[in-house]
């Protein structure tokens, strides 16, 4: 057991992940759980599914520069191009 103010560095509590994979779902019924439908033009993006990067969830967007977001709300995460592609 640990004592009150001893680090917790020792027992991995901050330990971050090397690798983090994505976990994409296509379709309307995934995204729509994390963000709302735009209008035609409205913010220059394509809503496409969703998207899991690690402990996170979000809708799966292109953007009109062809970088992929990941969106919750309207809170804009970018993603690295590679790993979705």
């Amino acid at each position: 057991m640990t004592q009150v103010g001893q680090s917790l560095v020792g027992i991995g509590v901050n330990k971050v992940a090397k690798h983090v994979h994505l976990h994409v779902r296509l379709g309307e019924s995934d995204w729509a759980k994390h963000t709302y439908a735009r209008t035609d033009g409205d913010a220059g993006l394509t809503l496409l599914g969703s998207v899991q990067k690690g402990l996170q969830h979000g809708a799966l967007a292109l953007k009109d520069d062809g970088d992929y977001v990941m969106l919750v709300g309207d809170y804009e995460m970018p993603l690295n191009q590679h790993q979705v592609r």
